[in-house]
């Protein structure tokens, strides 16, 4: 019984012992990783951590992720087979960088992942290593301004449309050529995928073909002469130069079927970006000093050329009064952003616009397939003018009952414009075009009184109804 008893003393004591060790190695375990320290054996970038905090860890990490986002990625376009060009940002040029918050969030999680029995291992020998995977975050911002400002310009080539150049009664056909430009969208998901890339390794960014609008084959060879028109002027000046400008930029413009021509679209903002300049242009009613002066008798006589070439009248206004190089009701003023002029290539074909100004001559042609023995004709009807109303205005600035003419007015005008079409000489249509009327504006006199109170301008208006042709 005594021998019983000293051995299950002996049992109890192992027992004891082994409990109060384990216990002792629980509490080390837990006393040993502090819940702010990373576990040891934590590796990032090749960079033990274990037991740093997260802002010594934070430290230690910065220069790793700064010379990893430093590192090199070669970029390649292909222009042709024989010809490439080549680029080598940074990562973080691109939009790379390293999310060193979520790594070091992640090997803490990966702490409390551990099991009791791993932590008292851990307490008796050296922890297992372990990595924490690289977080790359992306910038597609940053990426698209690196593409759009240090390739982009080098490598994108629009397309050209075929176009007719005038080369004196002829023309001649230049071809149309294929353009190029960065594929932006498959370029970002490549980079994007691309952080594991080193600089002997090249990432070749694709190319998108563009094709023209209108090929040589669209051209047709059988141009001939819609419609003309031609209008002088007699200002060398800035004016003449105004004309050349828009001229020069109507010149060769193409439409095809359906196309609508858009006088503001193609002559553009005339500024003195574009070469314009100051010239008189109509304003309320005055001829005053304005940019691009003179662009009006260009829109005017490219109206012209486009009734008679049958063509539909989008948009158009006439001016505040008749221009001198037009008889009333054949003008069509223009005013970038406001005012435009436009018609339609309502025929099967395309047309081509060609336009000069030389010579003090502003002539407009329209070509296209033209309908046999059609013949188009415009006329104005229902013609009528009146006098400017006169508008004194008393001034002491004048000698008593002196008079001085400050302006002298404009007539007032009401005009139809109508479009006969022929065929074979036989009238097949009537259009009326356009019902215009322009405000008559006061012929202003001063008249000299006696310095005395203020007066009123006194308006003495000529009725309309008794008409001058």
């Amino acid at each position: 019984m005594r021998a019983r008893k000293s051995s299950s003393y002996k049992w109890s004591a192992v027992t004891f012992g082994l409990l109060f060790i384990l216990g002792v190695l629980t509490l080390a375990a837990f006393q040993q990783q502090p819940s702010n320290t990373l576990p040891d054996g934590t590796i990032i970038g090749g960079i033990d951590i274990g037991g740093k905090t997260l802002d010594e860890a934070m430290e230690l990490l910065k220069p790793w992720r700064t010379l990893q986002i430093s590192s090199l990625l070669t970029l390649t376009v292909r222009l042709s087979p024989t010809h490439e060009m080549n680029w080598q940002p940074t990562l973080s040029d691109v939009g790379l960088d390293i999310d060193l918050n979520s790594m070091l969030t992640n090997a803490l999680s990966e702490s409390n992942k551990q099991g009791l029995g791993a932590k008292i291992v851990a307490v008796v020998s050296h922890p297992t290593p372990f990595s924490i995977p690289i977080v790359w975050t992306f910038n597609e911002q940053k990426c698209l301004h690196y593409l759009k400002t240090r390739i982009l310009p080098h490598v994108q080539m629009a397309s050209r449309n075929a176009r007719f150049i005038p080369d004196g009664e002829r023309f001649k056909i230049i071809p149309d050529k294929y353009g190029r430009t960065l594929n932006l969208n498959t370029a970002v998901e490549l980079i994007r995928h691309s952080q594991d890339a080193t600089a002997h390794e090249s990432l070749e960014l694709p190319l998108t073909i563009t094709q023209p609008h209108i090929t040589s084959k669209d051209l047709p060879d059988d141009l001939t002469e819609l419609g003309h028109y031609s209008t002088h002027y007699y200002e060398p000046g800035n004016r003449g130069d105004n004309i050349l400008i828009a001229c020069s930029k109507i010149n060769g413009t193409l439409l095809e079927p359906g196309e609508v021509f858009s006088y503001n679209n193609v002559v553009g903002p005339r500024d003195q970006e574009a070469g314009f300049r100051i010239a008189p242009v109509i304003i309320r009613g005055k001829l005053l000093p304005g940019m691009g002066g003179g662009v009006c008798q260009v829109s005017s006589t490219l109206y012209n050329a486009a009734l008679l070439s049958n063509l539909q009248i989008v948009e158009r206004v006439h001016h505040a009064f008749p221009v001198h190089y037009l008889p009333a009701g054949r003008d069509a003023t223009v005013s970038y952003g406001s005012i435009d002029l436009k018609f339609k290539n309502t025929t099967k074909n395309p047309l081509l616009i060609c336009a000069s100004g030389a010579g003090g001559r502003v002539t407009m042609r329209i070509y296209g397939r033209k309908q046999p023995g059609m013949t188009v004709k415009i006329d104005r009807t229902q013609v009528s003018s009146w006098k400017p109303p006169l508008e004194i205005v008393h001034s002491t600035s004048l000698p008593p009952n002196k008079t001085k003419v400050v302006d002298e007015g404009k007539y007032g005008h009401r005009v139809t414009v109508i479009r006969y079409i022929y065929e074979y000489g036989k009238l097949v249509s009537k259009q009326i075009v356009s019902r215009d009327y322009y405000q008559a504006f006061p012929r202003i006199v001063d008249v000299g009184i006696a310095s005395q109170p203020d007066k009123k301008a006194i308006t003495l208006t000529n009725s309309p109804l008794n008409p001058v042709h």
